[in-house]
């Protein structure tokens, strides 16, 4: 080698940031004549790399034409030393130059003459075709090599076209390929062991390695869900990942599941987490408080009905079109969403095509049926049993409120009473109501039968990508006449433009057709109507009857009802996502995102003039009177029925712009921020109408009532006719504007820093500029320790790391705001009958200093992975405290309301969580895995808010007490039987031991526990042998408390049992004779009169006792349950069979969901999870084919 001195050599050191990939740095110099001295100087002004050459022998070289833009250094040298007598080696950031030996000069002369040299260019992928940013292609036996761009694109120029290419990417297997020029698509495997190192995480707002990520997160790949057998992507997610809890109110077909991460953090806002798909949040179709639209009545279970129709955030998503699902949960991972992320974020990511695939056809299909509801699984009476109970009450006197009812025991006592039924034939007929057993599972529910079909096609050429899909399913529900038919299309395309530009977009869209009930709901009335009623009479005719319960004296049947009235519910859906990447120089990255949501629903519900309800309005049974009647003319609707419609609409829009950059100095210090801003809208409208004189079986047609009716009193406007076709308008539009900044620097993959900021401003909040923009932010570190030196030659330990984070959650209640609101009444109640003015109701009153809820996390984690990933997991502590949350505050009687929001509760939540998956066989043939995850939380209200007196707010788990949980609920305290005649009785506590007890109602109440649980967990194991799969996953829920459904119903409490009623079994062993109160805790019969309990609160309350042992101690029961969500198998059938019906593979499965329960024997059999007399939730049985083409 030649001795090069000092004072020959010409040194120049470049100090700026550049990545260590020295190849992907850009030279542009144009000059005719140049010489090597003057390409030096621009390539160091450049690039900023240091370059030493022999300056004595740089007169050797020749001078040369050069004409370069934005062109690869690697490019550039290989035109500058192309013929000269000089080769060149690149160490760290600095290009040594040297004179080439005799002998390679010779070579050079043979490789000229008779080796040819190409340009090598193509694509690195992972298996699945995802591209790899920032692998190393390198020359064997050289040390030229060059780094993918972040398309995994890249371009070596004159290469041997005999020599072997080195494609190496960290966390994969590296592979050795020959030359060519087009390589086309490279894809490489992942390393055993190495998961962690190329494991991807995405935020929804950029995509992070995991061993980058400070914050608390869970994932799950797609194939690791049950798609069969579950109604809902909430669904198929219960138990899966820690810290998520799901549960379901009721059975009922379209029921939404309500999802909760680390507890609740309000109180009165939203404690749904954020869903956000592909990026883009989604938001709630129908955001409206209950009864802010009234077409389907004011209660609250006919406004949860409409929202179980209209479906979630996500109800538009197909569940095959789902990549991996992934819940951010702490201040470090949620921060970047600003005010809506103290409930946690779920982020899904959908299928993509992938590169250098060819077209990949997916057919998948599933038949299900599930188990027919039937009294063999309820705790109600029989005919028998309750007959029995009506003789009681004829026996013992009891007196009735309404008298002898004319139906059931009662009705033929009351006709043998009255000398119209000899005894024999009463004595006959009793026993025949003893065997009637009339089976309302049988009359209005079915064993459904249900089926789903979904399509997909996807692939990719050497620069773009697709998929698409479509899907249709038939859902049966339960109970006759309840169905939803779904259609979903989606399509997802990327194309790489150019080595720098790609764009993204994706295109779903969903109709789904439901039809339900109106005004009579099957499992309700199965579970409370007596079996001694018959349906039919004995000619097979419709069996009616007249029942005082029912609020009036008019023929009633239930299959009459039903085939008379109903609701049906079309909602359609566009969603769409656009995102434009740009890669500009020096390592940054431009990127913009749209997407665009779209939702109409269409809700109609109807009853016709054949109703009991429409009898109830007309005044007489159907066709009873004619049009020159006195009843006719005083009736308000002697005509037609009723129709109630509804139409919501919901327009959302996300544009986010951000500016990425990412680069490694000296190969130790990774350096990667992103800034952007974000503009979000979402517009919700909502109308509703009433309309009279409806006819539905006549072409819809509407006949309206007439404008006056003639009564004793004379001529009187008509109240219908004044109010028909009047409408309910409802709408809100909120806006929001941010700005968000994160950053992370990691020191050798060893050591990792992040932090994040965003700021949000609304049209709904921020009115005080002095929290406009008020920022959410985190910070948290990483230290990964299994990437330290001291283990380097171990072979066990693939992962250990631990993380901390702190920082701030937001949360917004949007169905208040700091605005005066006011609305115009509805029909003839918005003009004022007094002065004849329009009518304003104020709502709100305004408070400008209204802000968002704020939660202050802290988190501290530990991630491990052994033996090649055979055991790993994840454990994490936490404790987050929110403030400034909002509460209804009480105001003076003279401002119009009685209540305010204003910011002032605060909460806390504190817990662990665990996951852990574990490898106990994994060979060729034979795979067993075990998962686990479990996660506890301690949730406390911290400081006192204003008291609430009423009883029935406190037994609800809405009444929220300083130093208990936001679910708690207080119950009475059942002191036992009286022993004279078997009333409950109470421990109330006087003014005396209180002094509270008028003023808070927790003070005369005893605390029962809370109706959310401490604890959730889930397990699922999974064997494979060679084709065949078999899988099982539990659900886990402890710590929660229920209130047993009412032993009677709130009419009953203070009279006897009416005949229409069905009573619980347990009623069996009520109290009947003194002594009785030493076996048994279930009280005597009710009765009218019965002596009321005097509580002391301020308004001087009396209660039923019966009332209150409904809501007692007596009948809290532990509402805790593991539940066997599933059970799978399936089996791949042999190619050579799958290829003789054309298929690459086909697979058959089948599927046993919600196999069994296990549960308090208290619980007397309800399902613990659906709220107290709801529809439990079926069992289901699903075979499945998937096939590949």
């Amino acid at each position: 080698m030649m001795s090069i001195k000092i004072t020959t050599v010409i040194l120049i050191v470049a100090i700026v940031q550049v990545s260590a990939a020295g190849f992907a740095q850009k030279v542009t110099f144009k000059q005719n004549n140049a010489s090597l001295t003057q390409v030096f100087k621009v390539i160091k002004q450049q690039t900023g790399y240091g370059i030493i050459w022999p300056a004595a022998a740089i007169d050797k070289t020749r001078q040369f034409d050069v004409s370069f833009k934005d062109a690869p250094l690697d490019q550039v040298l290989e035109k500058c030393f192309k013929d000269q007598p000089f080769s060149y080696v690149i160490e760290d950031k600095v290009i040594i130059i040297k004179e080439k030996s005799y002998s390679e000069r010779v070579s050079d002369l043979l490789r000229s003459t008779f080796v040819a040299d190409i340009d090598v260019s193509g694509r690195v992928t992972d298996e699945d075709g995802k591209p790899l940013p920032k692998a190393t292609i390198k020359i064997k036996d050289a040390k030229r090599y060059t780094l993918t761009n972040n398309n995994g694109d890249f371009i070596l120029n004159k290469v041997d076209e005999k020599t072997i290419l080195i494609i190496s990417y960290l966390g994969f297997e590296t592979r050795e390929i020959p030359v060519a020029k087009d390589m086309g698509i490279i894809r490489l495997k992942a390393a055993d062991g190495k998961l962690d190192e190329i494991s991807v995480v995405s935020t929804g707002y950029q995509q992070v390695q995991k061993k980058l990520m400070t914050g608390s997160i869970a994932q799950i790949k797609a194939e690791d869900l049950v798609i069969n057998g579950t109604n809902s992507i909430e669904q198929m997610l219960q138990g899966k990942l820690a810290g998520m809890a799901v549960s379901s109110s009721s059975g009922e077909l379209g029921t939404r599941q309500s999802v909760t991460i680390r507890g609740t953090s309000t109180l009165l806002g939203n404690q749904q987490p954020v869903w956000v798909v592909d990026g883009i949040i989604q938001e709630d179709p129908l955001p409206f408080k209950g009864t802010d639209l009234n077409a389907f009545g004011s209660s609250p279970s006919n406004a949860q009905a409409l929202k179980n129709y209209i479906g979630s955030a996500i109800s538009w998503l197909n569940a095959y079109d789902i990549e991996d699902v992934t819940i951010l949960k702490d201040a470090a991972s949620t921060a970047i969403y600003g005010v809506k992320a103290a409930n946690g974020v779920i982020v899904i990511n959908t299928k993509r095509g992938k590169l250098g695939n060819a077209p990949t056809i997916s057919y998948n299909t599933s038949f299900s049926t599930q188990q027919a509801l039937s009294y063999n699984n309820m705790d109600l009476m029989n005919s028998e049993q309750r007959v029995d109970v009506s003789r009681e009450i004829y026996q013992k006197g009891l007196v009735s409120q309404f008298g002898l009812d004319n139906i059931g025991y009662s009705g033929l006592l009351n006709q043998y009473l009255t000398n119209k039924l000899p005894y024999d034939s009463f004595s006959a007929g009793v026993k025949q109501l003893e065997v009637n057993n009339t089976d309302w599972f049988k009359l209005l529910f079915v064993q459904p039968f249900s089926q789903t079909h979904n399509l997909s096609v996807s692939g990719g050429g050497n620069s773009s990508t697709y998929y698409g899909s479509f899907g249709y399913s038939n859902q049966q529900g339960q109970a006759k006449g309840n169905n939803m038919d779904t259609y979903l299309a989606n399509i997802n395309f990327t194309s790489y433009i150019t080595s720098k530009l790609s764009v993204s977009a994706r295109l779903s869209g969903t109709y789904t057709n439901t039809t339900g009930f109106f005004g009579t709901d099957p499992y309700q009335y199965a579970t409370t109507t007596s079996r001694v009623l018959p349906a039919y009479n004995p000619d097979g005719s419709l069996a009616y009857y007249q029942s005082s319960v029912q609020g009036s004296n008019y023929n009633y049947n239930v299959l009459n009802e039903l085939a008379n009235s109903g609701n049906f519910n079309i909602k359609t859906n566009l969603n769409t996502a656009i995102s434009v990447k740009y890669e500009l120089p020096l390592g940054f990255r431009f990127q913009s995102d749209l997407g665009i949501g779209f939702t109409n629903t269409h809700s109609e519900s109807y009853q016709s003039d054949l109703t009991n309800a429409m009898a109830a309005m007309r005044g007489y049974e159907y066709g009873q009177y004619g049009p020159t009647t006195a009843q006719y003319k005083a009736s308000k609707l002697p005509m037609g029925g009723m129709q109630g419609l509804e139409d919501d609409r919901n327009t959302n829009y996300t544009f986010r712009n951000a500016l990425s950059y990412a680069t490694v100095i000296n190969k130790k210090h990774a350096i990667s921020a992103m800034g952007g801003l974000e503009l979000r809208s979402n517009q919700y409208a909502g109308s509703a109408s009433t309309i009279y004189g409806y006819y539905p079986d006549m072409g819809k047609v509407v006949i309206n009532p007439p404008a006056t009716i003639t009564t004793t009193s004379g001529v009187q406007p008509n109240p219908i006719y004044l109010n028909n076709f009047s409408f309910t308008n409802s709408a809100s539009v909120a806006r929001y504007v941010s700005y968000y900044v994160t950053g992370v620097y990691s020191y050798d993959d060893r050591y990792v820093f992040n932090a994040s900021l965003r700021g949000d401003a609304s049209n709904t909040f921020g009115q005080d500029a002095r929290t406009r923009f008020n920022p959410i932010w985190a910070v948290g570190g990483k230290w990964n320790i299994s990437r330290e030196h001291f283990f380097d030659k171990n072979d066990w330990l693939n992962e250990l790391s631990v993380r901390a984070s702190y920082g701030f959650q937001g949360n917004v209640a949007e169905n208040y705001g700091p605005d005066l609101i006011a609305n115009i009444p509805a029909g003839s109640a918005a003009i004022s009958t007094l002065t004849g003015e329009r009518v304003l109701n104020i709502t709100s009153l305004p408070y400008a200093n209204l802000r968002w809820e704020k939660t202050q996390t802290t988190n501290f984690g530990l991630d491990f992975s052994l033996f090649k990933s055979r055991l790993s997991g994840t454990v994490d502590v936490y404790n987050k405290n929110s403030s400034d949350l909002i509460v209804l505050k009480s105001t003076p009687y003279e401002d119009g309301v009685l209540q305010m929001p204003m910011n002032g509760g605060t909460m806390k939540n504190s817990g662990i969580e665990a996951q852990l998956m574990f490898y106990a066989i994994k060979t060729k043939d034979l795979t067993w895995s075990i998962s686990i995850n479990g996660a506890k939380d301690i949730n406390k209200i911290t400081n006192p808010l204003s008291p609430n007196p009423t009883w029935n707010t406190a037994t609800s788990g809405s009444y929220y007490v300083q130093g208990y949980p936001v679910s708690g609920f207080w119950v009475f305290d059942f002191a036992g039987l009286n022993p004279a005649n078997g009333q409950p009785l109470f421990n109330i506590p006087t003014t005396a031991s209180n002094p509270n007890v008028t003023t808070d109602a927790s003070a005369y109440m005893k605390y029962a526990g809370k109706l959310n649980p401490d604890f959730t967990g889930g397990f699922g194991t999974m064997v494979r042998y060679k084709e065949f799969t078999f899988s099982t996953n539990l659900y886990a829920s402890v710590g929660a408390s229920k209130i047993l459904a009412p032993l009677y119903p709130a009419s009953m409490t203070n009279n006897t049992p009416n005949e229409y009623n069905n009573l619980p079994a347990e009623l069996v062993n009520r109290w009947q004779k003194p002594g009785d109160e030493a076996f048994t805790n279930i009280p005597s019969l009710p009765f009218y009169g019965v002596p009321f309990v005097s509580i002391p609160s301020a308004s001087a309350l009396t209660l039923s006792p019966y009332q209150m042992y409904d809501f007692s101690t007596a009948r809290v029961v532990n509402a805790s349950y593991l539940r066997i969500n599933n059970v799978n198998f399936s089996y791949m059938l042999p190619q050579k069979f799958a290829k003789r019906v054309y298929c690459k593979s086909l697979s058959i499965g089948y599927t046993a969901g919600n196999l069994y329960t296990f549960v308090s024997k208290d619980l007397k059999g309800i399902d613990p999870e659906v709220a107290s007399g709801g529809q439990p939730l079926p069992r289901t049985h699903v075979v499945n084919l998937s096939a590949t083409f």
